[in-house]
């Protein structure tokens, strides 16, 4: 959440200490409908919250993370938190 990410940048800065990061954010992929219908229904809790999520079709799942056109399971869509 927003927490994470702020202690997140004060380490980095405190630290110094040198990581593979990626800045792309937290990406949430769902195979049940159910599953992915719900989480877009929380996404309003956690706009309320101050936290950015985005509903995401599977196509822009890709785009985020190509690797998913490996798998074998049908993808419903995704949750990105930019970070």
């Amino acid at each position: 959440g927003k927490y994470s990410k702020q202690k997140m940048g004060e380490v980095m800065a405190d630290t110094g200490i040198a990581f593979d990061h990626i800045d792309k954010g937290i990406l949430h992929v769902f195979s049940c409908q159910k599953s992915f219908d719900h989480a877009r229904e929380q996404s309003d809790y956690q706009h309320a919250m101050g936290c950015e999520e985005n509903a995401l079709s599977f196509e822009e799942c890709l785009k985020l993370e190509p690797s998913l056109q490996h798998t074998k399971k049908k993808i419903y869509g995704g949750m990105h938190a930019p970070m």
